[in-house]
């Protein structure tokens, strides 16, 4: 990568550099992105624009639920299980948020994450090392309990709800 010294503002890096924080990403991207998309010039990036912001919505959702302190609901509920979040790290970095752009993720009160989607009728529970989930599809519900936790598996699942 080829770079270039460019002098700004302190007073104008500051706010982009806070801008930049909130949003999940660089200011160094954000120029990146200014000038790949005002210049038209071809990118290398891995991401397009409307998946970066699937990914920084996910990621920012996901930071509120590993922020959740014990009895964040009042009811004595657990924080949410940092291996549990991990996973769910994991499986939005695999396609950059790509396949859960259409989920939503909450908290649970026993300490794990739920998925649910958005567009159709399913959920997934995610445990430490084992997930659950329902999904009523064109061919009927399907359910199972206890399935053996893989970041491959999972995936799997929310590609075959997506279809």
């Amino acid at each position: 990568m080829n770079t270039t010294a460019v002098h700004i503002d302190t007073q104008l890096y500051n706010s982009a550099a806070e801008y930049a924080r909130r949003q999940h990403t660089s200011v160094d991207r954000i120029v990146e992105n200014f000038f790949v998309t005002i210049l038209k010039i071809p990118t290398t990036a891995k991401w397009t624009e409307k998946e970066s912001i699937a990914y920084q919505e996910l990621v920012t959702r996901l930071d509120e639920m590993a922020a959740l302190k014990a009895d964040w609901d009042d009811e004595g509920a657990p924080p949410i299980d940092k291996t549990i979040i991990d996973t769910v790290k994991q499986l939005i970095e695999r396609d950059n948020g790509q396949a859960l752009e259409k989920w939503i993720i909450f908290p649970d009160t026993n300490g794990t994450l739920q998925l649910d989607a958005k567009e159709r009728d399913a959920v997934i529970s995610i445990g430490r090392t084992e997930f659950s989930y329902f999904y009523n599809g064109k061919e009927g519900s399907e359910r199972a309990s206890h399935v053996d936790l893989t970041i491959d598996s999972l995936a799997q699942l929310i590609s075959h709800i997506n279809e």
